[in-house]
Formats: C-alpha cells, structure tokens, sequence
C-alpha cells in the first residue's frame, strides 16, 4: 500500500512540473497563434500616411487570409499614446518618430520579439540582430542618414575628421551631415568635425591654387590624428584637382583616410581616377548609383513601405510554420518537444525571411542606391604580376635543399658625410620614410646603402568594390571601407630577399 501510494505522488509531482515548465512559455512561443502589435502615431508624416491605421487594418484584414495558409495570426492596434505591449507578443511593427521608436525598443529590450519599425530620417537603427529599421528618407538627402549608417556599423571609428565641401551641396543638408558624424550612441562615440567649402573657379589653374590654399590652410596635428581623416563632398570635376593636390602636399600617406563622396559620379569617371593613386594610399568612393526613372516610379513614401513590411511579414510567419508542421510531423511528439526551435531561434529566423523577401520582391525606394568602392594599392610597386620582373627561385641543392647565393652586389659603407637622424629626415612627416631603410643614429658614423632594386613597371592601382548602401537594407558591406588600414597588404605576394651580414663585418 505504502509504495503504492509513492509511485502515485511520483507521478503527480512528474504532472505538476510538466504543467509549470508550459506555463513558463508564453503562449507567442507556438507560431501557430501568432501575435502582432501595431503601433502607429497619426501625427508622423500626416501628408503622406494620413487614416494610415485605418489602411494598415484594412491591408492585414485582406492580407491575412490570403498570405497566411498556415497558422493564425491575432493583431492588437494601438496609437502612439495608448499603446501597452505585452511579453506574450510575436513582433511589434511601428510607424512612429525616431525618439519613439527607440522608447518602444527600450521597452521590450529584454523580450524576445521580432521588431520592425518606420521611422525618420537620420534616425539611427535598431540593433540588426532584434528587427529591421526603415528610415523615410527623401530623394536628394540621403548623404546624413548613409553616413549615420556607416559611423553606426563601426564602418567609420574616426574620432576626429575633416569635411571638404563645395557650393552644390545644400546647406541644410551639411548641417544634418555634420550631426551625423559629430553623434553620440551607446555603441559609438562622437567625433569631432570641422568643414570647410571649397571655393568654385572656372579656370583649371585658379581652380587648383584655390584648393592649394584651403588644403595648406587645414590644421594638422599628428598627436591628435587631426588631419588624417577626410570626408569629400564635391563633384567628379573637382575630385582629381583634390587628389593630385593633397598627394603634392603629403597628405596622403599609409595612416590617412580620404572618403570620396561623389553624388554626379559614373564608373567611366572613377576609372579615369586610379591614374592618381598611389602606392600606400588609403582612398575609398562612394558613388551615386541611384535610377533616374520618374519620381512617381520610385515610390519611398510610409504607406508603400509599411504595406510592403506587413506583406513580408504575413508570408515569413507562414513559411516558418509550415516548415515547423514538416518537421513535426516527422517525428513523434517526445522528439518534437526536444528538437524543436527556441523563441530566439524562431525570431531570427522570421527575421531572415523578412529580410530574404525585401530584398528580393521588395520596390519601395530601390531607385535610390550608392555603391562603395575602394583603391588597392598597398604592395603594387613590389608586388608579382605577369609582365614583370620576377625574383629567380632559388637554387636546389643535390639534396633537395636550398643552396643560400651570395649577393652579387654586397651591401658597402656609404661615404656620405655624419648626420643626425633629425638631420636626417629635414623635418619630413614619418610617412615620408617609410619603404626607406635607415640605419642612422646621432652617434653612427655611417649609414648603410643597399643596392638598388632594378626599375619595375609604373602598375596602375585598381578599385575593388567594398559594398552598398540602399535606404531600406541600409549599409551592406563585403570588405572594409578601407581595406589596407583594417588588413595591411591584403594577402598580396611579395618577393623578399634575405642575405647575411656577419658581425665581424661591421666596422665601428
């Protein structure tokens, strides 16, 4: 009777846990019954989104029954004043200003949901692994919220920077640019900006001494990195002018940083510009890629995007549980309840095939585009390529081993007068010295000469694309925007030689 009554209270106890560890999910954990909170002010962009719940309702109602096979779906609607989300929701789509659309993801930071959000301009977005940020910005005043962008991405860590600019470029819009770069996050930190206008002459030489001037004009400071940093905002006639300019004065050197932003560029214009780099610059454009089809074709405003967000919403959530319904009933239900998805997992994955089909089907302001190219150049002056000059391999001994040559020309005591280091470099900046061996100190008599290398052909350096910027994806990057600062040489061959000077050969 005693065990009887044991195994009884064993199962009881095994029946009670079961229903806590249940109760302890919320119920948006089965996608099954979906829940969806939308969040609309009335008052945001009220010319273009004007009964914009009204409309939203009416789209989802439609939308609902014919995108959505598998599973349910339950929408709460709420205005910007009234709303109160729970922790049982799926996903919360906003349309609100910037502030509030970081108040409501402050607020359901901790849950686990799926956030997409409409919003202003020059608004930075939520962190991309918890929603999908869609900024309404207009056509011609992108420049701020595409470097907003970058400077969010840690694409851009300049602590300090420099901003070039000429007359074609609204003064408001510099205004919001300079904001842009000069922003506080809690993942970033501010920089201080100064700009500059370059003045406009029609003729080539007045044009360049004008440039010279205002270049010569900038205050350098190597210990504040004041100078190394450059933010160009001209058209593709001025650019070259900049570019051969500020090489003749040294401002452009392996630790400088020069971002071309050119809004009239084509890819025939940025070609013609690789005759102006250089070995060791570090040079990066932004070209302007956008479609010149009508305005009325390239549809940007809130409606078109909140309606293509919900669409790609409604057919992500029926994807996800019909592969869920697959994969269920393939196995028995003891293996399901082991194997299957966590809340995170099934939030990202939404998450992924929102994005997949925005990208894909999505038309709301895909005129707009810039595409990000940047110079290879670290390594060409001594790099292997066919046509060239190349280093003899070495020697095979009988044994299989290498046999170490002698070199036919051995390194000898220079003549040239004693000198300081200081001497030395003239005052020259450090980059100056660099490829240059130098074996000087204030107390050496001498200064080593190496032989000469034989004269290679001048390589014209390349642009290699780094990535895009659209206004809905935002920054899409495949590389670095300055490559040789993030990687060095980049995985370039170069010939090494290497010889042995014995120590009884250095005289004192």
């Amino acid at each position: 009777m005693l065990l009887h009554s044991a195994l009884v209270l064993v199962v009881v106890v095994l029946v009670n846990l079961g229903s806590v560890a249940n109760a302890a999910e919320p119920p948006s954990y089965d996608l099954n019954n979906a829940t969806l909170a939308v969040v609309v002010d009335p008052h945001f962009h009220r010319q273009d989104g004007a009964n914009l719940l009204d409309q939203l309702r009416a789209f989802l109602g439609v939308g609902t029954l014919e995108l959505l096979q598998h599973g349910g779906l339950n929408v709460e609607y709420y205005g910007i004043a009234d709303y109160a989300l729970r922790s049982d929701l799926t996903a919360v789509v906003s349309v609100a200003t910037c502030a509030d659309t970081w108040a409501i993801y402050r607020r359901m930071e901790q849950e686990t949901l799926l956030q997409l959000a409409i919003t202003d301009a020059d608004c930075p977005r939520l962190p991309s692994d918890v929603g999908l940020t869609i900024p309404l910005t207009e056509s011609g005043g992108v420049l701020p919220q595409m470097i907003l962008d970058m400077k969010m991405a840690r694409a851009l860590t300049w602590r300090s920077a420099i901003v070039l600019h000429d007359n074609s470029i609204d003064p408001y819009l510099l205004d919001r640019l300079l904001a842009a770069l000069a922003v506080s996050t809690p993942d970033t930190l501010p920089s201080s900006v100064t700009a500059y206008s370059l003045p406009v002459e029609h003729s080539d030489w007045k044009r360049r001494k004008r440039v010279e001037g205002v270049l010569r004009s900038l205050p350098l400071s190597r210990l504040t990195r004041l100078g190394e940093r450059y933010l160009v905002l001209v058209g593709s006639d001025l650019v070259g002018v900049i570019m051969d300019v500020a090489k003749s004065l040294g401002m452009v050197h392996p630790l400088s940083q020069w971002l071309y932003v050119l809004s009239d560029a084509t890819f025939g214009n940025l070609v013609t510009l690789t005759s102006l780099l250089h070995e060791g610059d570090n040079v990066a454009f932004v070209a302007n890629y956008t479609s010149s089809a009508p305005q009325e074709t390239c549809d940007a405003g809130v409606q078109c995007h909140a309606r293509e967000l919900l669409r790609a919403f409604l057919v992500a959530l029926d994807r996800s549980v019909r592969d869920e319904q697959e994969l269920a009933t393939q196995v028995s239900d003891e293996e399901w309840e082991a194997i299957r998805p966590a809340r995170e997992d099934r939030m990202a994955l939404l998450l992924s095939h929102v994005r997949d089909l925005l990208r894909t089907t999505g038309s709301c302001g895909n005129c707009t585009a810039w595409r990000l190219r940047s110079a290879d150049t670290w390594g060409l002056s001594h790099s292997e390529v066919p046509g060239t000059s190349r280093v003899p391999p070495p020697r095979m001994a009988p044994g299989g081993g290498s046999v170490v040559e002698e070199p036919t020309t051995t390194a000898r005591r220079s003549t040239a007068p004693r000198r300081s280091r200081r001497a030395a470099r003239g005052g020259a900046q450090p980059w100056a010295q660099l490829g240059q061996l130098h074996d000087e100190e204030d107390d050496d008599d001498f200064a080593w000469s190496l032989p000469q290398p034989r004269s290679r052909p001048h390589i014209t350096a390349s642009l290699v694309d780094v990535g895009w910027w659209r206004p809905r994806e935002g920054l899409t990057l495949e590389d670095h925007i300055f490559p040789h600062a993030a990687h060095g040489f980049k995985g370039r061959t170069l010939p090494l030689v290497s010889f042995h000077v014995s120590p009884t050969s250095l005289e004192r």
